[in-house]
């Protein structure tokens, strides 16, 4: 589960591109997404990753790489390119 706070997903969004419909929604709409994903994960805790989305993006990806590896969907990419 990516999860970076809707207030950071809203900053990153807004410049970036013009937003699309579900891009769009209101902060209190993501707030209540999260919160149903945060219910999800608490329910069955070994199906969920917290990944916390508001850092830099290669420590993002630092996340997802030793989560998959831990679970061993994945080989430890050595610091290969991304």
């Amino acid at each position: 589960m990516v999860r970076p706070a809707p207030e950071i997903a809203a900053q990153r969004l807004a410049g970036a591109r013009v937003p699309d419909k579900f891009e769009a929604q209101p902060v209190e709409f993501f707030r209540r997404v999260a919160q149903g994903y945060a219910a999800r994960a608490a329910a069955d805790a070994k199906r969920f990753v917290r990944i916390e989305a508001s850092q830099a993006r290669d420590q993002v990806w630092q996340q997802v790489e030793t989560a998959l590896v831990a679970r061993g969907v994945l080989s430890p990419l050595g610091g290969a390119s991304r």
